[in-house]
């Protein structure tokens, strides 16, 4: 009688410590990327502190559109999330659902930031003309995120394909925790710089 109930047990236990250790790998990987992120804020903001004294900065207005992605990728990141709680249930037909949104916004938010991006070049190269060369940390950092957005979307995909051939259970929803949670990042980072960049320019 013990011997069966270890037998089965022991799959449960191994997939909950399987999903802890993913977790914690998770967050140690997203607290590396938060200290990348807050030297480049911080960066940023010393050297605009120092040349705010001396030089006339003006004003580096965000191109309008970056607002549709800054509204996709906070949407995205809860259509991620409740894709996970919904899988948790078992309601794999609305997990489904909810992924293709995830995928819609995910898209929105690419094909915005690019042409949204390529503004912020053009004016920062009319900033450089003007004698201010400190706007290149904000297009670093922007671009710097804009990588780590590509990087989940190859995840992103990849939980697509299995979502559509193999499928997921709540017992293997681990990867979809752990991109939630790296969702979830990147929409903090990004609307942190938003306003950053909105307020002080």
């Amino acid at each position: 009688m013990e011997l069966s109930v270890n037998t089965t047990s022991n799959p449960q236990s191994q997939a909950a410590t399987q999903a802890k250790i993913g977790r914690f790998g998770m967050w140690l990987f997203l607290a590396a990327l938060t200290v990348l992120f807050v030297a480049c804020v911080v960066g940023y903001l010393i050297i605009r502190l120092r040349l705010s004294h001396k030089v006339e900065l003006g004003s580096l207005q965000l191109p309008p559109i970056l607002w549709i992605s800054t509204i996709a990728i906070i949407f995205s990141s809860l259509t991620i999330e409740r894709a996970h709680r919904l899988l948790m249930l078992g309601n794999v037909q609305r997990f489904k659902q909810q992924l293709i949104w995830t995928d819609m916004l995910t898209a929105c938010f690419i094909c915005t930031q690019i042409p949204g991006l390529w503004l912020l070049f053009k004016t920062h190269q009319r900033v450089i003309e003007g004698g201010v060369a400190m706007y290149g940390m904000i297009i670093m950092v922007i671009l710097l995120h804009a990588i780590h957005v590509l990087g989940g979307v190859v995840p992103l995909i990849a939980i697509n394909k299995r979502a559509l051939t193999t499928g997921y259970t709540p017992e293997t929803a681990l990867p979809i925790r752990i991109l939630a949670m790296y969702w979830h990042f990147l929409g903090i980072v990004w609307l942190i710089l938003f306003a950053l960049l909105t307020i002080m320019g």
